[in-house]
């Protein structure tokens, strides 16, 4: 499993140094992205807004960004949860990214988590106990793919990608009864790496620029 995450990773190098070897350039810039993402994996899917910070250089882009849920695909009978994560994303231009139209390769990872708890009554041996039910997930995705950007006017442009790769994850859960502690009991948790998943990304955005690209001479 582990070599699978390497293997993605390694995958980008020689697009890394096809971005550093093209005449065609971006000055060092800054910008912002919001998007919508579409995740789906073995134990995860759904909507997520992704506002992201944007650093570009050269044919280059990197974007960090916080993922805000839209939906709530898990038990709904917990009473609190909360859920979040983090990503980020290279981009490589090819051809480059002063066009009307350009294409561009992606490498993406992120993480995410999902917590959730509730007070709930419970029946032992025909007796009633008061206990408290949680749940503690978290996923790790890598994935590859393409993408296309569009300029719609100076320093604003839409993009839209797809992308498939690995993920895997670590899940806790149990129940903890306040009435007899001796009841509580904890599940055997999952380790990250022990087994691996396939997972597909969608995103659309629209973003901004904060510097005019140039060519170097």
């Amino acid at each position: 499993m582990r070599n699978i995450f390497f293997l993605l990773f390694f995958f980008n190098a020689p697009l890394v140094y096809c971005g550093t070897q093209d005449s065609s350039s971006l000055r060092n810039s800054f910008g912002f992205n919001l998007g919508i993402n579409f995740q789906t994996s073995e134990w995860d899917a759904g909507l997520r807004f992704v506002p992201a910070f944007v650093y570009n250089y050269k044919k280059q882009s990197f974007l960090l960004t916080p993922t805000i849920f839209l939906d709530n695909p898990y038990n709904s009978h917990y009473s609190h949860t909360a859920r979040g994560g983090i990503e980020g994303m290279y981009k490589i231009f090819p051809n480059g990214n002063n066009k009307m139209f350009n294409l561009y390769f992606f490498y993406r990872a992120g993480y995410s988590y999902y917590s959730a708890d509730s007070e709930e009554k419970y029946y032992v041996n025909n007796q009633i106990y008061s206990g408290r039910s949680w749940e503690k997930y978290s996923e790790l995705t890598n994935e590859v793919g393409y993408g296309f950007q569009l300029k719609a006017k100076s320093g604003i442009y839409l993009n839209q990608s797809l992308g498939f790769g690995v993920a895997t994850h670590h899940i806790n859960s149990g129940i903890e009864n306040k009435t007899d502690p001796n009841l509580s009991r904890q599940d055997i948790p999952s380790d990250f790496f022990e087994y691996g998943y396939f997972s597909f990304f969608a995103n659309i955005g629209i973003g901004y620029n904060f510097e005019k690209r140039k060519k170097e001479l």
